[in-house]
């Protein structure tokens, strides 16, 4: 289990990368205005180092995936409900409280 501390700079690492990897799609994009293309660079090493951080805080609940994935990386607000408790899901704060009360009741 890391720290909240070492835990938010690895969020903030993947954050980092995601956000200039779209800033290369906008670029990508631009360039070949009649044709569809992705840029994948880096998906494969963005996905193993999700696993990574999931598998170091024992993420059994795929916490992670889920605030950076279907959250946005909290921009989309989920209200989480664990053992009859509210959790709001908007921080890195709050993603490392819910992996850990979601890791003790498991």
């Amino acid at each position: 289990m890391l720290t909240l501390e070492v835990f938010m700079n690895q969020l903030q690492v993947l954050r980092d990368f995601q956000d200039k990897k779209d800033e290369r799609q906008k670029l990508v994009e631009q360039m070949y205005t009649s044709s569809f293309v992705i840029d994948e660079f880096g998906d494969d090493l963005f996905t193993s180092y999700i696993r990574f951080l999931a598998l170091m805080m024992n993420d059994d609940g795929e916490w992670i995936d889920y605030y950076i994935f279907e959250t946005q990386w909290g921009k989309e607000i989920m209200d989480i409900t664990v053992n009859d408790k509210h959790h709001d899901l908007r921080s890195y704060e709050d993603l490392y409280d819910i992996i850990t009360v979601t890791m003790k009741t498991n």
